[in-house]
């Protein structure tokens, strides 16, 4: 069964701090005006599987028939629930460092903004779930690692990728 939420924000900070589980103040009227710039959360779930998109909009109305436009993404995460751990199956930030449609590039500060807030809203819900670890898949070369993940606490295993030999685990504990 697929359950689907879409939440609309003024600034990657909002999204930032509704991530982390802050309040937000936001002014409703910059908000819901349908001809302002906004910024878009989906989150969605389809049986074990969860999604969040994030993604730029100016109308209100293009959520309906098009609620995630690649030309316009901010940043896009899958990730699984299962017994002992978390697993990230797919984390994209538009920074200009992976595949992207889009129209516009993330400045460094906002990138870093966006990954620490998906990735910390990852390590909180590993607590609440009780959860022992975090797994993502990296490739052998490490660069995407050395970029998203070190920092962060995350180290590589031993643990060959099943599906492509080339991709290793990279796991934190919690």
């Amino acid at each position: 069964m697929r359950t689907d939420k879409i939440l609309l924000f003024s600034s990657l900070t909002n999204i930032k701090k509704y991530l982390l589980g802050k309040n937000i103040y936001t002014d409703i009227d910059s908000c819901c005006d349908i001809y302002t710039d906004k910024i878009a959360i989906n989150f969605f779930s389809e049986d074990e599987f969860n999604f969040i998109r994030i993604w730029k909009t100016k109308v209100l109305f293009n959520l309906w028939y098009d609620n995630f436009n690649c030309r316009q993404l901010i940043a896009a995460l899958n990730y699984e629930i299962t017994k002992d751990y978390i697993k990230i199956d797919y984390l994209n930030i538009n920074d200009g460092d992976g595949y992207s449609e889009s129209n516009f590039v993330l400045n460094l500060n906002e990138s870093e903004t966006i990954k620490k807030a998906l990735l910390q809203f990852i390590k909180n819900l590993a607590i609440k779930e009780k959860k022992k670890k975090i797994i993502i898949d990296v490739h052998e070369n490490l660069r995407i690692f050395n970029k998203y993940y070190k920092n962060e606490g995350f180290v590589t295993t031993t643990h060959r990728c099943h599906d492509n030999r080339f991709w290793i685990e990279a796991e934190l504990n919690i």
